[in-house]
């Protein structure tokens, strides 16, 4: 619990604390590179709105976009995706710690510790500078993929892929995964869901990298805590439960509406005496997300080009919330970028 503000206390007692419940309103940082409102369900990212992000462009220049502060021209979008191509093959050794990890390991774990382990095989682990965590930032990005797509083949008595050396992110994780070349319209769904996930404010497994990056601890190091953060039940790891529900939906042909009302409508017990019986459903109770989805809706849709109006913001973060300060008008992009 932190304390958020002071109460006076009466009677002359002295003022006695005031608990924010997991943080809950209070300030932790300035930051205009994202904006999160779900009482509204919406999501900016540098004063884009998700959805037109969704639609418009690809995870690439998302990623670019939340680096960098604008959206990239044709040619630092062909370099950047050059630099992704080159870095996505994994140190043998790694693949070695992959081969030797269970089968029935936790995925969010086998990530963590290959992400910690990837820090031995990069000679600017300990390099702070800001140029080189940006490089080491990328290999991370076109790293991930590999680690998860390689332990998922291993842990199915398959062998890892070699990364394509061409394509998009999104492209060549579902090659690596799946042993065949996606068709567009899978490509085109799985690049929306890494843009939909790049950017979610300042949420657990954020402020717990920025905690281990405030020591000068090196960004893989701040990565790997993050992850474990991420792989909490409370936090991403709801992911496996959301995914565990799916399948029980799929084998029992129960209505998905049907199963969410009775979901809700009892409350769970937990397994920790510590912590009391909550009415939860994986994947529709998050706090900071409570109504309808940002971008919902968006996957399906078509994906264009077309050009759009934008928001820039800049806004006041705290761990679960954050009201808007200042929002303006931001130019026109998309149509023109590609011919920069």
């Amino acid at each position: 619990m932190a304390n958020a503000t002071v109460k006076t206390g009466g009677n002359g007692a002295a003022p006695q604390p005031i608990k924010a419940r997991g943080l809950e309103g209070v300030v932790a940082l300035d930051s205009s590179i994202s904006f999160i409102d779900g009482k509204q369900g919406e999501l900016i990212y540098r004063g884009y709105d998700i959805d037109d992000l969704a639609k418009n462009t690809s995870f690439e220049e998302v990623a670019y976009l939340l680096w960098n502060g604008a959206l990239p021209t044709r040619r630092q979008l062909g370099e950047l995706g050059q630099f992704l191509q080159a870095e996505r093959t994994l140190p043998p050794m790694v693949l070695d710690v992959l081969r030797l990890t269970p089968e029935d390991a936790n995925p969010m774990a086998v990530l963590r510790t290959s992400v910690s382990a990837l820090a031995h095989f990069d000679g600017e682990a300990d390099d702070m500078s800001p140029e080189a965590n940006y490089r080491k930032a990328l290999r991370l990005t076109a790293r991930i993929p590999t680690i998860i797509a390689a332990y998922d083949r291993i842990r199915k008595g398959k062998e890892p892929l070699r990364p394509l050396q061409t394509g998009s992110t999104a492209f060549n994780f579902l090659y690596m995964l799946n042993g065949e070349e996606p068709g567009p319209s899978a490509e085109h769904t799985f690049d929306a869901c890494l843009v939909l996930h790049a950017e979610h404010g300042l949420n657990a497994s954020t402020f717990t990298g920025r905690v281990i990056g405030a020591t000068l601890s090196d960004i893989y190091s701040a990565t790997a805590g993050a992850i474990g953060a991420l792989k909490g039940p409370l936090h991403g790891g709801a992911n496996i439960k959301v995914m565990q529900t799916l399948l029980e939906l799929d084998q029992t042909g129960q209505d998905p509406v049907d199963f969410i009302h009775d979901k809700l409508a009892s409350a769970t017990a937990s397994t920790r005496p510590w912590i009391p019986a909550r009415r939860s459903c994986e994947g529709w109770s998050k706090r900071s997300a409570r109504n309808a989805a940002p971008a919902n809706g968006t996957i399906t849709a078509s994906r264009s080009w077309r050009p759009w109006s934008a928001r820039r913001t800049s806004t006041r973060m705290s761990i679960s919330s954050a009201p808007r300060s200042t929002t303006c008008s931001a130019s026109t992009w998309i149509s023109t970028r590609r011919s920069l």
